[in-house]
Formats: C-alpha cells, sequence, structure tokens
C-alpha cells in the first residue's frame, strides 16, 4: 500500500507498461530478491486498486504487479506433447513456453514419459507433471516447483529436508 502526497499516479498515467525495479533482503544474509534491471528482472505493474483519498493532497492506493513468467503465463497455452524425462519436460516449458532466463535448479527424475497438454497454462503444466514425478536420487515421493532468491527450484521434499545431496536426513519418532 502506498501514500502518495504528489499525485503521481494522475501526473504519470500508468498503462500497464511500467515496470519496478527493488530487492528484498533476509535481515542477516546477503542473499535477496532482486527484481532490478540489472538482474533482467524487474516486475511489471498490471493494476492500481483500492484508492482512496486521505485529503485533497493525498491519496493512498495499492500498486499490483507481477513477474514477467506470471504475465505470460496468462497469455501463452501449452499444447504439444512431450516425451521425455519430467524435469527435461519442465526444463522445456520454462525455456520454450514461459520465454525464461531465470536460474532454474532441476533435481533429476526417474524414466521417460509422455504427456500431451491440450491447451492449459504452463505453470498448470508444470503442476501436472510434479504430481507424477519421481526423483532419481531418493525413494519417497513428492516433489515441488516453486522460486526463491536462487530462481525456480524443482525439488523433491526429500532432498529440501535431506543432510547431504544424497543422505536423508534421519527418521526421528
Amino acid at each position: 500500500q502506498l501514500v502518495d502526497g504528489n499525485n503521481i499516479s494522475s501526473l504519470l498515467p500508468l498503462t500497464g507498461f511500467e515496470e519496478i525495479e527493488f530487492k528484498f533482503f533476509t535481515p542477516g544474509t546477503s542473499r535477496a530478491y532482486d527484481f532490478s534491471s540489472s538482474t533482467g528482472h524487474p516486475m511489471k505493474i498490471y493494476k492500481i486498486s483500492n484508492r482512496q483519498g486521505l485529503n485533497p493532497r493525498t491519496q493512498i492506493y495499492v500498486l499490483n504487479f507481477a513477474s514477467k513468467e506470471m504475465i505470460t503465463n496468462e497469455q501463452v497455452k501449452v499444447q504439444r506433447a512431450f516425451e521425455n524425462s519430467i524435469d527435461n519436460t519442465i526444463l522445456g516449458i520454462v525455456r520454450n513456453e514461459l520465454n525464461s532466463d531465470k536460474t532454474l535448479i532441476l533435481e533429476e527424475t526417474k524414466g521417460i514419459r509422455k504427456f500431451v497438454f491440450p491447451r492449459i497454462r504452463p505453470f498448470e503444466a508444470i503442476d501436472m507433471l510434479t504430481k507424477s514425478a519421481e526423483s532419481k536420487k531418493h525413494h519417497t515421493p513428492g516433489m515441488m516447483f516453486y522460486e526463491n532468491a536462487l530462481g525456480f527450484q524443482f525439488k523433491s521434499y526429500e532432498s529440501m529436508l535431506a543432510s547431504t545431496d544424497t543422505t536423508a536426513r534421519p527418521v526421528v519418532a
């Protein structure tokens, strides 16, 4: 929520093509979510909502923004067949359909699978793939696709909780 005492939204009308740059840091760490032009990942403003006037010269509003990938996800559909491992299929969807150049860390999956996507959004297709993926390193079910400060990640639950890359955390009753 922004407090605007200079009526910026009237002086500089927002048409939906503006970009907003910022960085989020966790206190005590150097790792950050970097949404700046220097990284090539600024956010796109798509809406102003909940506009309220406080007094004749000041207003409050919410500036809504999204990543380039989220906007692309709403604009394109996946409508083709894939025959590959699930991690390579996800790689293809992120690079080709979402047209993303963000860092992508993938955990290898078992087997070659065939998928035919009938005009669904890229993130929906990735969600479908995630539900049927099996890790090559770990023998427990469940994988997750998410984004953090390092980029997009596709990992098994066990690898996110593991002590080392291939050693599972010991079971505690």
